[in-house]
Order: C-alpha cells, then sequence, then structure tokens
C-alpha cells in the first residue's frame, strides 16, 4: 500500500505574504509528493510549476492540496497564492503509490465544509482500489491545532500559524468500500474550517509494503488540558480542587495552586500545558480541577485512565516533596460531591525524577496507592478530575499536566514479510499516533505497555507481525517501596491480544513479555486457527489472565510465575510452566486435551507450600507423553485410623517413609471413611517429621516447624486415611477414577486426590543388563535374575540373547532399589557371578556387567 516515508511543515506570519517555501521531506523517485495548503481566509489558489492541484475548499480558513509526482531532483518548494494572508502547510512523501492514477483512475476525495467544533468526525468516502492509504486533512481558522487522533488513525501533526492552523493524518483500507466513520478530530480552540478524506492509491500490480496502521481503537480522548482554555464544553483547568474535592488530603491541608498555561510545551508540541505552582515556602498540597460538562462524564470502569506530566524546568524536582513522604504529585477523580479517589503519582525519588511526559496512570479499583478515598466514588460517572502538587517547603515547584485519555484496547494491522510489523510500527500506530505515551519505547526492540494492546482483527485489516528478539513489559503497579508510584492500576488491564486471521501471521518468537506485576496475555475467542503462527522461544513471565484457544498450535513457549490458566484444547508442544504460585498452573479438563500437550516440562509450580503443575477435572485415561516434573511435592501416604495413630502423643504413623521435613503443607482426606481421628476431611495441615515414618499436625507453618499446638489426634477403628502433598505434581480434582500412562521418557508425578477421587499411574520403563567379558565381547545365554532389595519380589529372571542383552519393562511408581544377580555355569567358558546393587528411577534402570573367566570351574 502507500506509505508515508516522511513529511515537512512550515508557516508564515506575514498578512501581506503570497507566498510558503516547505523544506522538501526525504523521498525518492516516483514517491507521491503531497503539499497540504491551509491559508487564514480567503478564496485564492495556489500554484507551482510541475504541481497539480488537487482541490481548494474555502470556509473562512482555506484548505488546498496540489501534488506531483517525485522526480530524481527535487527542490524546497515555494507555492504561491493569488491572495495575500498568513499560511501553514506540510510536503508529504508517500512511496508505493500508483503514479499514474495516484489518486484512482478517478480521483477520490471528499472536500467539506467543518463549522466550528471542538471535535467533529471526518467525512468518509467509497475507495476504489485496495490496499489503499487514507489521507485525513483539516484546517481551522483559529489556532486550533486540530489533532486526528481518535479512533482509526495515525496523527502525522497538527500545528497552528500565526492565526490558522490545519493538521494530517492517515488511515488504511485493505479493501475496497467505505472508510471508517468515528475518525475524530479534535480541536484546542474551534474555528470554522475545511476536513477532507483523500485516497492514495497503492501500484497497479498491488502493493508491495504495508506499514503498521490502527485500524481501531476504542480509547477516549477526555481533554487535552490545553493550559487555561476550556475545551468541548467542559469548565477550564482551574484553582477549585479544594472546593470540589474538599481542603484536605491525607491528613495534610489543601490550598489552592496558581494555575496557569504554558505555550507550546505539551506531547503535541503546539500545545498548551495546565501548569500548576505550589505554595511558596509550604509542604501542603497545591491543587487543581478540571470539571467536565455533565454530557461529558465518562465511565471509568475498570479502565486505566492516562494523563502526563513534567517539570517547569529539571531544577523543580528539587522542590518537589518526596514520594517518601506521602507527597509529590497526586491525581483524581470525583463522580460527585463529596465522592472521589485520589492516588499517590509522582514524587522527588522516583525514577522519572525530572523527565518531561511522565504517563500517569490511575484505575478506580486500585487500592494500593489510595492517598485518599471518600464517599463511595461511581466508577460510571467520573465528573471532575484533580491534580495536586506538594513542595519540599523551600520556594515553590512548577509541574505541568496534559493530554489526559481514558484507554481502552487499541488494535495494531499491517506489515508483510518485506515489511513485518515490529515495536517501532506497533508504537507509531498504538501510542505516539494519538498523542499520548500508553507505549514508551526503548531502545529498538523494547516497550513499556501501559494499556491493552491486540495484534489484527480476525483478517478483516490483516496483519503480519513478527517480533523477533524483542522485550515487552507492563508497569509495576504502585509500590511505595521501591518508589514505583506512577501507574496505580490493577491486575490484567494491561496486556496483549492476538487475534488472527485465516490468511495473516502472527511471529512472536525469541521474546520475553514480562512484569512483576499481573497482565493478561490472549488469544481471541475467534482467532483463526488456520493463520501461521511462530511461537518459539518466547518466554511470559509474570502473567495473569492466559487464554489459549481450542486447536492452537504452540512449540517452545516458556511460562514462568504466572497464574493458573486453561490448556484449552491448545497443542503443546516443547513448552514450559515454572514457578506459577496458583492452585494449579494448568487446568486441563479433558483427556483428549491431555493428549495434546507433548514433552513439556514442569517445574517448581508452588509458592513454597501450596500448588500444582497440572489440575485434572474429568475421569478417564490420560496420556502423559514425556510430561516431565521437578521440585513438586513428596507421593501420597496412607495411614491406619487405629494402629497407625497414638492419642497421647497426637502422632501418626505412615505406611511407608513420608519424605516431609518440618514445616511442609499436606491435605488431609479420609477418601470416604466414616472414623473422626481429629482432622477435618480435605482441609490444609502443616506438619513435623517426628521421624521418617511418623508425622504431626499443626494448622500453622510456624507451629509445625516449633512442633507446638499439635491438632489432637484420636486413634478410633481401623480405616485407611491419606495425606497428600500440598505441591504435588498432579491434583486429582475428578472425583473419580483417573489412569495416567506416562509415556516416552516422561516423570511419573506425584499425587493428591480431592474427595472420591482416586489415581492409577502407568510408567512403563525399561530395565536392561549388558553382559560382556573382559575383552569386552558380548556373552549369550547369561542367567539375569532382579529383585526388588524390600521384599525379594522376582523382577526378571532370563537368559542374555545374541547381543548380550536381557531386557523387560517395568511399572515405575518410585525409585526402587533392587538387587542383580548374573551367572553363566552352562556350556562354554564358565564366569564367576555377578551380584550388583541399583535403583529403578524414573528413566528405568541399565546394567553393564563385565564377567570374569572362572578358572577354578569345569
Amino acid at each position: 500500500m502507500p506509505a508515508i516515508r516522511d513529511f515537512a511543515t512550515n508557516y508564515t506570519t506575514s498578512t501581506t505574504g503570497t507566498t510558503i517555501t516547505i523544506p522538501m521531506p526525504a523521498y525518492q523517485e516516483n514517491d507521491l509528493l503531497v503539499a497540504v495548503l491551509c491559508a487564514d481566509t480567503g478564496t485564492g489558489t495556489w500554484s507551482l510549476t510541475g504541481w497539480t492541484a488537487l482541490f481548494h475548499q474555502t470556509n473562512t480558513s482555506q484548505l488546498a492540496v496540489l501534488y506531483k509526482i517525485a522526480s530524481t531532483s527535487e527542490s524546497d518548494p515555494t507555492f504561491t497564492r493569488t491572495v495575500q494572508e498568513t499560511f501553514n502547510g506540510s510536503v508529504i512523501s508517500v512511496r508505493d503509490i500508483n503514479t499514474t492514477n495516484p489518486f484512482g483512475s478517478t480521483p477520490v476525495y471528499t472536500a467539506t465544509n467543518q463549522a466550528a467544533a471542538a471535535k467533529y468526525t471526518m467525512s468518509t468516502i467509497t475507495t476504489t482500489v485496495a490496499n489503499s492509504l487514507i489521507l485525513y486533512a483539516v484546517s481551522n481558522a483559529v489556532a486550533g491545532v486540530p489533532s486526528l487522533i481518535e479512533g482509526p488513525v495515525i496523527l502525522l501533526y497538527g500545528q497552528d500559524g500565526s492565526a490558522e492552523s490545519s493538521g494530517v493524518g492517515w488511515g488504511f483500507m485493505p479493501a475496497t468500500g467505505t472508510t471508517p466513520n468515528n475518525v475524530t478530530c479534535s480541536n484546542v480552540a474551534t474555528g470554522a474550517g475545511v476536513k477532507a478524506t483523500i485516497q492514495i492509491a497503492a501500484p497497479s500490480g498491488g502493493a508491495t509494503i504495508i506499514p503498521a496502521y490502527c485500524p481501531d481503537d476504542t480509547s477516549v480522548y477526555i481533554n487535552p488540558i490545553n493550559g487555561t482554555t476550556a475545551y468541548n464544553g467542559n469548565a477550564a483547568l482551574a484553582a477549585t480542587a479544594d472546593t470540589l474535592f474538599g481542603t484536605s488530603l491525607n491528613g495534610t491541608t489543601v490550598a489552592d495552586a496558581t494555575v496557569a498555561a504554558a505555550a507550546d510545551y505539551g506531547l503535541n508540541p503546539y500545545h498548551s500545558t495546565g501548569r500548576l505552582t505550589s505554595i511558596s515556602g509550604s509542604k501542603n498540597w497545591a491543587g487543581a480541577a478540571l470539571d467536565l460538562s455533565a454530557g461529558n462524564n465518562v465511565d471509568v470502569s475498570s479502565k486505566n485512565i492516562l494523563v502526563h506530566t513534567g517539570p517547569s524546568t529539571p531544577g523543580q524536582i528539587q522542590r518537589l516533596s518526596p514520594v517518601a513522604d506521602f507527597k509529590g504529585i497526586c491525581f483524581g477523580m470525583l463522580s460527585s460531591a463529596g465522592n472521589y479517589k485520589v492516588w499517590q503519582v509522582h514524587g522527588a525519588g522516583t525514577t522519572y525524577n525530572f523527565d518531561r511526559d511522565v504517563p500517569l496512570v490511575i484505575n478506580s479499583d486500585n487500592t494500593s496507592g489510595l492517598m485518599e478515598s471518600t464517599g463511595t466514588f461511581n466508577p460510571a460517572a467520573a465528573d471532575v478530575f484533580g491534580f495536586w502538587v506538594a513542595g519540599s517547603g523551600v520556594s515553590t515547584t512548577i509541574w505541568d499536566f496534559y493530554s489526559l485519555w481514558m484507554l481502552d484496547t487499541v488494535t495494531v494491522a499491517g506489515g508483510n514479510a518485506a515489511e513485518p510489523v515490529g515495536i517501532p510500527g506497533m508504537v507509531s500506530a498504538a501510542s505516539v499516533g494519538h498523542e499520548r505515551k500508553s507505549l514508551l519505547q526503548q531502545g529498538d526492540n523494547q516497550v513499556l505497555v501501559l494499556g491493552p494492546v491486540q495484534f489484527g482483527n480476525g483478517g478483516t485489516n490483516p496483519i503480519y507481525l513478527d517480533l523477533n528478539a524483542t522485550a515487552i513489559e507492563f508497569p509495576r503497579q504502585y509500590n511505595f517501596a521501591s518508589k514505583t508510584v506512577n501507574y496505580c492500576s490493577v491486575d490484567n488491564v494491561a496486556g496483549l491480544t492476538y487475534y488472527a486471521g485465516a490468511g495473516d501471521t502472527i511471529k512472536h518468537r525469541n521474546s520475553v513479555v514480562s512484569s512483576a506485576s499481573k497482565f493478561h496475555w490472549k488469544f481471541h475467542a475467534s482467532s483463526s486457527t488456520s493463520a501461521a503462527y511462530d511461537f518459539s522461544g518466547l518466554q511470559i513471565i509474570g502473567a495473569g489472565t492466559i487464554t489459549l484457544l481450542n486447536n492452537l498450535s504452540l512449540s517452545g513457549v516458556t511460562w514462568s510465575n504466572c497464574s493458573n490458566f486453561n490448556s484449552a484444547g491448545s497443542y503443546l508442544n516443547n513448552c514450559a510452566i515454572s514457578a506459577t504460585t496458583s492452585t494449579s498452573a494448568l487446568t486441563v479438563s479433558s483427556t483428549a486435551n491431555m493428549g495434546r500437550i507433548t514433552n513439556t516440562s514442569f517445574t517448581n509450580n508452588h509458592n513454597g507450600d501450596i500448588g500444582h503443575s497440572i489440575e485434572l477435572t474429568t475421569v478417564g485415561t490420560y496420556t502423559f507423553d514425556n510430561i516431565t516434573f521437578s521440585g513438586g511435592g513428596v507421593a501420597k501416604r496412607n495411614f491406619n485410623t487405629g494402629t497407625g495413630v497414638n492419642s497421647s502423643t497426637d502422632i501418626a504413623t505412615t505406611d511407608a517413609a513420608h519424605g516431609y521435613t518440618d514445616g511442609d503443607a499436606i491435605y488431609y482426606q479420609d477418601q470416604g471413611g466414616a472414623q473422626n481421628i481429629g482432622l477435618t476431611d480435605g482441609a490444609l495441615y502443616y506438619v513435623n517429621s517426628q521421624t521418617a515414618t511418623t508425622l504431626s499436625f499443626h494448622t500453622t507453618k510456624a507451629d509445625a516447624i516449633a512442633d507446638t499446638s499439635r491438632v489432637n489426634l484420636t486413634s478410633v477403628g481401623s480405616e485407611t486415611h491419606y495425606i497428600y502433598s500440598a505441591k504435588a505434581d498432579v491434583y486429582n480434582n475428578s472425583g473419580g477414577v483417573i489412569t495416567i500412562n506416562v509415556l516416552s521418557g516422561g516423570s511419573t508425578p506425584t499425587i493428591r486426590e480431592s474427595n472420591s477421587s482416586s489415581t492409577i499411574i502407568n510408567n512403563a520403563v525399561n530395565l536392561t543388563v549388558t553382559v560382556k567379558d573382559e575383552a569386552g565381547a558380548i556373552v549369550q545365554n547369561a542367567r539375569v535374575a532382579m529383585y526388588k532389595t524390600s521384599d525379594s519380589l522376582e523382577i526378571m529372571n532370563a537368559l542374555t540373547n545374541a547381543s548380550g542383552i536381557v531386557s523387560t519393562t517395568y511399572n515405575y511408581t518410585t525409585d526402587t532399589p533392587i538387587i542383580v544377580r548374573v551367572r553363566k555355569s552352562s556350556t562354554g567358558t564358565k564366569y564367576i557371578p555377578v551380584n550388583a546393587t541399583g535403583t529403578i528411577q524414573s528413566s528405568g534402570f541399565n546394567l553393564t556387567v563385565t564377567f570374569i573367566a572362572d578358572s577354578v570351574a569345569t
């Protein structure tokens, strides 16, 4: 598709001028050069040799578009107008265009008059060429700095001149049809003007590049906070925080800040900011408030609210009170008189310190950063936003506030194999192109994401994403100890969603997605499993809500320190799940779903006491194909309620060595028994290891370690009751019989069973003995016998074959000590018998025996 290569702008100040010269942006031969020219008033026409006028449209201010196909050598163009005025404008270079019909065989555009308004939607057109770039251009008869930032659009620029202003943004249409009707232009000052929507056509042979773009953004631009100028019917930022929010904040007096405008200081350098000056020589709060009109109230429920701040000069940080004093900067919301919440969001000593454009985020559900909560705040009707600064007691501290947004899901699309969507395109489409710092790029391939981002929208707007060797991080939520206070949100609001169409490509490989706070990592329920996915080498660290997809294939993905998630019928191969601290790391709801998980490892999925790697919820026979476990709890044990319980010492004796250490957590189950020995069925206890086969039970870990406050036990009846490690590998929560077949060298898991559940584990491991003589030659027909050490149960008794080998399979359940006896006294060479010991492990048993010839035997 056509893609913007570069642009340059300029403006004039003379009301008697007739020309404007604009620097030539970077270009290549056969690029389309588009001049967007704005005049304060009048109906004059623009001209320059070699340039063609697409249109002139006047509505107090005038908007005109001229164009040409770039030659090999272009100079800075000087455009001449027939009527004198002040001007501003731009030249935009566009690559990958149809050089014969750059706007379509019949140019497709609309240029219409727009009445003065703070916000208005752009006109739609019906495109005639697939993969067209949609250029949006506006003029304003006052210095309104029109910004095309809401909806499926990316801002190129919004600027003012001496008296007039203009703005340009762009979108993309992958197919022919009507352009979106929700592209919104915002003006900080209202004046009559012109708005235009223009199709720029792809080459006749089809697009060769498709840049990252934004096909949808449901975020809401609440207010630019353009100094002390009212916007869109709202009151201007004013020193009314004490009136609206109260005269005390966290026990400290609140006074009015001095409120002013700082011109040309915002995220858009043509915007003003709201500037607050604290009380001179005071440590008390100084506040201001932004009061929305009744029709502009915002439903902020479960949404992140973003505003930006920065000091008027770097030295202001010296006079800002520190975070450690529970002061600095606060940001709050009010729904009605006496019902509000206020959060601490900045202060001296934070990571951002004296940076400009610091993103401050609050969420009505956050409690950790709350500085004040009065009455009952109604998030469905946020009416006033408040801002407070507190000085250090020396002079004043001066801080700016600007660009107030309610963040919601922003979608990224575009890219192809030649130029896939990467981190820079993601940031441009989802953040920078909307005059906000909701995504902050750090280095070439790193980004900090403050809200929800979606890749693709089911194929309506195709995506070719390739995030290779990248790092995506979500902020740590408010943490006073680390002085990280600017992100007062809650778990799982920010995150990533993949929504691929059948023809899309989603590659997120050799990369890290992480946070110290929980975020969501999801596949949209309608995402196509036919898309080309590659997540090999991706590490997901610290995710909260994880949503997989039936029939989705994932290979080489690692989830670490995440919350529980359901396999949902996904195919997981060569994956790893570790350090999950939920009750269970992975829930598998059917035998078929477990069969789709292969060659996957589970490690330390507990919080040190409690947690399981896999939870099985349905009866049946499960295949564990090279599923390995490490770091889990010990095997289940049982005891007799009569002979195994000592009422005088409150100690139980287990059927075998239990493997527990002091303070370990266990679950007790009577498994349908009727005898009450003093423990609650299904309850969690902590144990003290009295001996290798005896335990006492306690209700706290501390008591178990100290061996104090033992639970009173009663010896009664003769039933078998069970204890299960609270961090056993697998939790059978089916309420019935589950059979686990361990294949391909997988681990035999330890088990916890809910009431009425039972588990059969089949792990057929290979037992192999190879017999050779001193020269290394194989010995055939040697007799090999193998016995359990514990009870002398025979496991193997057979003759070696022509390869000197004898083997069998064994159902491994736990490490088993064995004795091996090998002899050969039949015809031929006689050998001295060999006795050996060993242990059958989860990997089986393999032994090579070297015979020594018996020189005495005949």
